[in-house]
């Protein structure tokens, strides 16, 4: 395949969708499982075992996501 071929193939746009309040919530939901498994995972994975110190970010983060779940 020839990328130069189509010299427009870097600047088309993807299709624009529209996007459900149920498909945004989803994608929300998923995101927040993802953040919250791989931060229990990093906490499982550290050396004393013990769990990591909340950090003003992660609270942010944590407290965004929980609002925003409802």
């Amino acid at each position: 395949m020839n990328l130069l071929a189509d010299p427009g193939l870097f600047t088309k746009k993807p299709p624009s969708a529209a996007v459900t309040a149920e498909e945004s919530e989803s994608k929300l939901s998923l995101l927040a499982f993802g953040f919250l498994s791989a931060t229990a995972r990093r906490e499982y994975k550290s050396k004393n075992k013990m769990p990591r110190k909340i950090t003003p970010r992660n609270f942010k983060i944590l407290k965004t996501l929980e609002t925003s779940l409802g």
